[in-house]
């Protein structure tokens, strides 16, 4: 297991926290059986973009999805 990082995210808290509570609450509410995973992933910027990292934060879940 990779050590731990603190990052630091240039956003609105609220919104960024409103967000993921809403996507994590639908797979909660979708989702009977199965599994909801939560991924965070430190996309590292280049010397093209003046090397700002992005954070990518992925919500699955196996519940019944969207037609």
């Amino acid at each position: 297991m990779p050590p731990y990082e603190i990052i630091c995210v240039e956003g609105d808290k609220n919104r960024l926290t409103q967000v993921i509570s809403n996507l994590l609450n639908n797979a909660q509410n979708f989702t009977e059986k199965g599994v909801i995973s939560i991924l965070m992933e430190i996309k590292r910027g280049s010397e093209e973009d003046n090397n700002k990292s992005q954070i990518e934060v992925t919500i699955k879940d196996t519940g019944v999805g969207i037609s």
